[in-house]
C-alpha cells in the first residue's frame, strides 16, 4: 500500500512539473521535454496500479520527442492522445498482460487523472503552481518524519520493482526474473499460463500484491509451485528465526498442507505451495509477526497435466506420486558442487543433455555439506561464525538445478552432510542445536514444496552421529516438511544393518555389491525402498571398491534385476573429480542401453524367477511378461512351459546393442546367441525380454532413433537360434 501510495504522489509530482515546463516558454524543444515528462508520469501512475510494463513505453517517448505541438491543436488534447497511446501500450507489455476489460477503467482514469492535474495547474498562476509539487514533497516528508520505516519499507519496494522492470524485458540478455525476485526457471507469462503452456517442471512465481486494475494473479492457472511473497518492514531480531506458518487447505476435500514462510532478504518472505490437485486452496497464516500474521486468500488450481510428482515408496519400490504406479529405479550419477552450478543455467542445461538424456541416468547426485551457511565453504572449520544463517545462493542454486532437473523427468538425492573428521558436518554448532534446526526449517520451508529430490544425512555416519540425533533430525524435517520427501542415513561400511529405523529408505555403504547382495539388501528390509548410497566410481586411486566400465554397466543391470535398488555413479576420470562431478562415460551408449530396454519395462508386480533359467530372471505373475539377463554367456536355458501362449521376444546384447526379435513357444528350451555372423555363439552380456510391452517397445523406438542420430550405438546386426 505505502509503494503504491508513493508512486502514485510521484506521478502527480511528476505531471504537475511537465505542465509547468510546457507552458513556461513558447521554445518547442521545452516544450517537448514538459511533454516527456508527462509521458514520464503516466508509466509510473500505471505502475502503481500494479500494471509493471516489461520494458519502457519506447514508442510513447520517441512520438512525444519528436511530436512538435500545432497551434491549431490544444495542449490538453494533445497530451490526452499521447497518455491513451501509453496506456494502451503498457496495457500490452504488461507483466501479466492486461486483456481488454482491464483496459477500460485504466483508458478512462488515467488521462482523466492527468487532464484535471493539468487543468488544475493551468488555472493558477504562475507564481502558485509550484506550490502544487511542493505540497506533495512536504506531504512525503511529513510522513517520513511520523513513520520512517514505513516510508522505508515502500522505498524498498520501489527498488526492487524498477530494477526488475529492466531485467524482466524480453529484450534483457540473461537469466529471466519475476517481479518476486529470480526464478528457478525462465519466468512464465499469464497468458501462456492460462493457455496451459506450461513444460513439465516449470515454477512460476506469480505476483501477489493485487492489482488495483485488471488480472487477479491469484487466479491465474498454474501447473507447478507457486510463490506468495509478503512485505515485513516492521520485523526486529534474526529473520531466519521468524516463524510464520501457512495452512493451505483444499476446498472440497480434505487434502492441506501446513508449510512456513521463508525469508527472501530485505523486508520479503514467501510461502511456497505445491498444489497436490486442481480445485480451490485457500491459504491462512499465522505468525507472532503482525504483518505476516492472519493473511488470507485463495488460488484456483484449474490444470495439472504432466505432474511426475514427488518421490515416494510402495513397498520396496522407488515411486513418482503423480502415478503410484510408476515405479523406477533411482541411478544417480554424481554433480557437481554447488559453486559449479550457482547462476550457471547453461551448465545444468548441457548436463542434464548429457546426463539425463544422453547416458540415461534417472537424476543427479550433489553435496551440499556446509555450504548450507556459505556457497564457497564446504567444510564448517572455514566459517567464523557463531550463529550462522541459510545462504541465499546455496538455495537459489539448489532450486535451479531441481527445478531443471525435474522438468526433465529426473530426480535430485541431496547428501546434506558429509564427514565429520573433515569438518563436513555441523557439530560445531551442534546437531539439531539452534542453528541446525533453524536450517532445516528453511530446506523445509523453501526446497520442500519442490517435486524431484530425495536426501541422504551424509557419509560415514557410523563416525560421528547416533540413532538418537538422526530420529530427531528426521522427526524435526518431516514435521516441517509439508510434502512428501523421502529422507535416509547410510548405515556401517558392507552391514545390512541402519544407524535409524525411522528412515524412509534403508541406505547402506556397499562396495561392489554382487546381484545377491543386492537381492539380500531387499529382501532384509521389503518393508521400504533399498539404496546402496555409496559412490561406484571409476577412478585411478586403486581401490579395491572402486569400478571398471564393464562392473559399471553390470552393476546397472544386476541393481534392476535384483529388484530395484538405487545406486550413485562416477567416472572421474578425464576431467571428472569429486568436487566436479562426473566427467562423461567413454560407454554411455552401453549405459544408455539399460535405460531403453529395462528401465522402461520396470514394473512393481515383476518377481524373481531364477529358477525358471540359467541368467537372472523377472517376472509378471499373469506369465506373459519375463526379462532375463545373463553375463558372459553364449546361451540361455529358460523354461517358459508355463507362458500364456507363444509370446514376441526381444534380445539385447548389453555390449554393443546387436539385437534380435521374434516369437517363443511356452516350453523348457534353450536360447543360443549368435554375433554378427549369425553362425557362431557370441560370448557376451545379453538380456531378453518375453512378451509384449506396449509402451515400452514404443518409448524405447523413439530413443533408440535419438541414439542413433547421436552415433552412439554400434553395430546393429545380430541372430537368435533356439532350440525347440
Amino acid at each position: 500500500m505505502i509503494a503504491t501510495l508513493v508512486l502514485f504522489a510521484l506521478s502527480v509530482v511528476i505531471r504537475a512539473l511537465g505542465t509547468m515546463i510546457k507552458d513556461f516558454t513558447d521554445n518547442p524543444w521545452v516544450q517537448r521535454s514538459g511533454l516527456v515528462a508527462c509521458s514520464i508520469a503516466v508509466w509510473v501512475a500505471m505502475h502503481a496500479a500494479s500494471v509493471w510494463s516489461t520494458i519502457w513505453p519506447l514508442g510513447v517517448l520517441l512520438v512525444t520527442i519528436l511530436f512538435l505541438p500545432k497551434k491549431q491543436l490544444k495542449p490538453p488534447l494533445t497530451i490526452a492522445l499521447l497518455d491513451l497511446a501509453a496506456v494502451i501500450m503498457m496495457a500490452f507489455m504488461a507483466v501479466p498482460r492486461l486483456g481488454f476489460l482491464a483496459m477500460f477503467p485504466l483508458i478512462a482514469m488515467v488521462p482523466a487523472g492527468g487532464w484535471l492535474i493539468d487543468q488544475l495547474v493551468e488555472f493558477f498562476p504562475k507564481k502558485v503552481r509550484l506550490l502544487i509539487p511542493a505540497g506533495v514533497v512536504l506531504g512525503l516528508l511529513l510522513a517520513a518524519a511520523v513513520t520512517p520505516s514505513t516510508l522505508l519499507g515502500g522505498v524498498r519496494l520501489l527498488q526492487t520493482r524498477f530494477l526488475i522492470v529492466g531485467t524482466s524485458s524480453p529484450f534483457a540478455s540473461g537469466p529471466k526474473e519475476t517481479l518476486l525476485g529470480r526464478s528457478p526457471v525462465p519466468a512464465v507469462s499469464a497468458a501462456e499460463l492460462n493457455e496451459g503452456n506450461i513444460a513439465p517442471g516449470d515454477v512460476y512465481l506469480p505476483i501477489v500484491k493485487q492489482p488495483l486494475f485488471g488480472l487477479n494473479p491469484e487466479e491465474i492457472v498454474v501447473a507447478r509451485p507457486v510463490d506468495i511473497a509478503f512485505n515485513n518492514p516492521s520485523f526486529s531480531g534474526n529473520p531466519f528465526d521468524l516463524v510464520a506458518t501457512v495452512t493451505f487447505t483444499h476446498q472440497g476435500s480434505s487434502a492441506m498442507h501446513v508449510t512456513e514462510m521463508f525469508y527472501m532478504g530485505g523486508n520479503e518472505w514467501r510461502v511456497r505451495f505445491a498444489p497436490t490437485q486442481a480445485g480451490r486452496w485457500g491459504y491462512q497464516t499465522s505468525s507472532s509477526d503482525a504483518d505476516l500474521d492472519q493473511k488470507s486468500g485463495s488460488l484456483d488450481i484449474t490444470q495439472q497435466t504432466g505432474h511426475l510428482g514427488f518421490i515416494g515408496a510402495n513397498g520396496p519400490h522407488w515411486t513418482r506420486q503423480g502415478d503410484p504406479n510408476q515405479v523406477f529405479v533411482p541411478q544417480f550419477v554424481m554433480y557437481a558442487d554447488p559453486p559449479h552450478f550457482y547462476n550457471n543455467p547453461t551448465k545444468i542445461e548441457n548436463d542434464i543433455e548429457n546426463f539425463l538424456d544422453q547416458h540415461g541416468f534417472s537424476g543427479l547426485h550433489v553435496k551440499v555439506f556446509c555450504r548450507w551457511y556459505d556457497l564457497e565453504k564446504a567444510s564448517c572449520n572455514d566459517i567464523n561464525l557463531s550463529s550462522p544463517d541459510p545462504d541465499l545462493r546455496t538455495f537459489e542454486a539448489l532450486e535451479q538445478l531441481i527445478t531443471a532437473v525435474y522438468a526433465e523427468g529426473g530426480v535430485v538425492h541431496i547428501w546434506a552432510w558429509g564427514d565429520e573428521t573433515r569438518g563436513q558436518t555441523p557439530a560445531r554448532w551442534g546437531y539439531n542445536g539452534v542453528e541446525d534446526q533453524r536450517l532445516q526449517r528453511y530446506i523445509a520451508a523453501r526446497l520442500g514444496p519442490l517435486p524431484g529430490w530425495t536426501m541422504g544425512y551424509g557419509f560415514d555416519l557410523f563416525e560421528w552421529t547416533t540413532e538418537d540425533q538422526l530420529d530427531t533430525w528426521y522427526s524435526y524435517m518431516h514435521a516441517h516438511l509439508g510434502w512428501n520427501h523421502l529422507l535416509g542415513a547410510r548405515s556401517s561400511k558392507n552391514q545390512l544393518d541402519q544407524l535409524s529405523e525411522l528412515m524412509d529408505y534403508s541406505s547402506y555403504e556397499q562396495h561392489r555389491p554382487t546381484y545377491e547382495k543386492y537381492v539380500e539388501t531387499i529382501e532384509r528390509r521389503p518393508g521400504k525402498p533399498s539404496f546402496s548410497e555409496d559412490r561406484f566410481r571409476i577412478r585411478d586411486e586403486g581401490r579395491d571398491k572402486d569400478y571398471s566400465l564393464d562392473d559399471t554397466r553390470r552393476g546397472l543391470w544386476r541393481s534392476g534385476m535384483a529388484g530395484g535398488v538405487a545406486n550413485i555413479w562416477g567416472y572421474l576420470l578425464e576431467g571428472g573429480s569429486d568436487e566436479l562431478g562426473s566427467a562423461s562415460y567413454p560407454n554411455k551408449a552401453e549405459i544408455k542401453r539399460y535405460f531403453t530396454y529395462f528401465d522402461s519395462r520396470f514394473s512393481a508386480d515383476l518377481a524373481r524367477c531364477n529358477e525358471l533359467a540359467d541368467a537372472y530372471c523377472l517376472k509378471r505373475p499373469t506369465n506373459q511378461h519375463y526379462i532375463f539377463y545373463a553375463e558372459d554367456s553364449t546361451s540361455m536355458r529358460v523354461d517358459l512351459s508355463e507362458m500364456n501362449g507363444p509370446q514376441p521376444y526381444l534380445i539385447i546384447n548389453t555390449v554393443n546393442g546387436e539385437e534380435s526379435r521374434g516369437t517363443l513357444d511356452p516350453k523348457l528350451q534353450t536360447i543360443t546367441m549368435l554375433g554378427g555372423s549369425q553362425t557362431v555363439p557370441a560370448k557376451s552380456d545379453w538380456a531378453m525380454f518375453v512378451g509384449s510391452f506396449e509402451e515400452a517397445e514404443a518409448a524405447q523406438a523413439v530413443i533408440k532413433d535419438q541414439i542413433a542420430a547421436r552415433e552412439l550405438l554400434g553395430p546393429n546386426s545380430t541372430c537368435l537360434e533356439g532350440s525347440h
